[in-house]
């Protein structure tokens, strides 16, 4: 549902979607991992559970889409 309103609200700027290769996905994964270190050290600072929302935030991602 997310996927398709944003490709909608791309669409509507008249933008264009430029999929990425799995190659690409890695390498930009790589580069978000230490952004997604420091959310979750700075949680862990504050008492929060940084870890536990980020796990809950992937699996929502990965999850097949309505569910």
């Amino acid at each position: 549902m997310a996927d398709e309103e944003g490709r909608t609200f791309i669409r509507e700027l008249k933008r264009e979607e430029i999929p990425l290769v799995p190659e690409q996905q890695q390498l930009w994964k790589a580069a978000v991992l230490p952004i997604l270190d420091a959310y979750v050290a700075a949680a862990k600072e504050k008492s929060l559970p940084g870890d536990e929302f980020l796990k809950d935030v992937q699996a929502k991602l990965a999850a097949p889409q309505g569910q």
